[in-house]
């Protein structure tokens, strides 16, 4: 978990820094690969909403509800707030 954690926030920090839309890798499709994002296509677009909530999900399976609820938290500001309303509310 904390490998995939640690993966994720370095792809939100390296998002927020360039903000272009979509982080995108066609190179290896393997890469794409953490929970729900592994059913993309091959060539992989990951919006910052997936981001957020990949990463409460992680959060989710470790039982720590605060970080969970605050990714939850970041994905509805982007627009995407079904599983904040959901499970942190």
């Amino acid at each position: 978990y904390f490998d995939a954690l640690e993966m994720i926030t370095n792809t939100i920090k390296w998002y927020k820094n360039y903000q272009n839309g979509y982080f995108i890798t066609s190179v290896d499709y393997n890469s794409c690969q953490l929970g729900s994002l592994g059913s993309r296509q091959k060539s992989c677009e990951i919006d910052l909403i997936d981001l957020f909530n990949e990463r409460a999900e992680i959060y989710k399976q470790l039982n720590a509800k605060n970080k969970t609820c605050e990714d939850y938290a970041e994905a509805c500001e982007l627009g995407n707030c079904e599983s904040y309303n959901s499970y942190c509310k």
